[in-house]
Order: C-alpha cells, then sequence, then structure tokens
C-alpha cells in the first residue's frame, strides 16, 4: 500500500507564539505551530508554521518527517531554552498536557514525574 493511499486516525495541537518563551523574548508572538499525528502510533504526519523565524525551525520539522519520528521523539530530542525550536517540542508535549500550565513557560526544567503521561527519558531517539 502507498503511504498517500492510508487513511489515518488524526490528531492535531496548535501552539501559538505566544506560548514560547523566545518568541515572548524577541517580542515576536504572532504567528503558530500546528502538529498533526496518527493517535494509533504517534507518529507524526505534519508539521505547520507560521511566524518569525518559521524558516528557521521548520527542518527539525521536515527531519522528523523524512525519519517518520514520533511525538515523544521531538519531546526526547534536546531544545535548548529559550530559542524558537522549542516551539516544536511545545507543539509535541501539548498532545499529553496542556503547555499553558506547563513548567517550561515559567522556566522550571521538567523531569519525566514533572511530563506525566510520557516519560521523556526512555527509549531510543528514533523508534
Amino acid at each position: 500500500m502507498r503511504e498517500a493511499s492510508k487513511v489515518y486516525d488524526a490528531d492535531s495541537r496548535v501552539v501559538v507564539m505566544r506560548q514560547v518563551p523566545k518568541a515572548k523574548i524577541l517580542g515576536e508572538t504572532r504567528g503558530a505551530v500546528k502538529m498533526i499525528a496518527d493517535r494509533e502510533s504517534w507518529r507524526i504526519l505534519g508539521v505547520q508554521m507560521i511566524g518569525e523565524n518559521a524558516a528557521e525551525v521548520i527542518n527539525e520539522a521536515a527531519l522528523a518527517l523524512r525519519l517518520r519520528a514520533k511525538v515523544q521523539d521531538v519531546i526526547d530530542t534536546v531544545h535548548v531554552f529559550p530559542t524558537m525550536a522549542e516551539s516544536l517540542k511545545l507543539a509535541a508535549i501539548s498532545f499529553f498536557r496542556d503547555v499553558d500550565k506547563d513548567e517550561l513557560l515559567r522556566g522550571v526544567t521538567p523531569t519525566p514525574a514533572r511530563l506525566g503521561k510520557w516519560d521523556c527519558g526512555s527509549g531510543p531517539l528514533i523508534h
């Protein structure tokens, strides 16, 4: 079966740039990141971005798609704080909890216990 003809039970999440610490620092809070994933496997099916510096961040999303990465892989990937690339990690985390209440936005380093449903310290980078 060709990939393009497969039917997915997809879910999506949107993180607006005002939720991204680096965007706040830069005063560039217009825009958003939308991540689409398969509900069964959590494989990332697509990412859309609009906003300042989106062209510099979309490369990571393109690589995730090329490597058939899962949402958890993006969560596990190191995203330096604060950077615009962190917006992808926040979009991935938002599948599992509300990032408006996230400790990342308050500058608290997350631990596996704080991440809740997803243990960010387990498994290989790419499944």
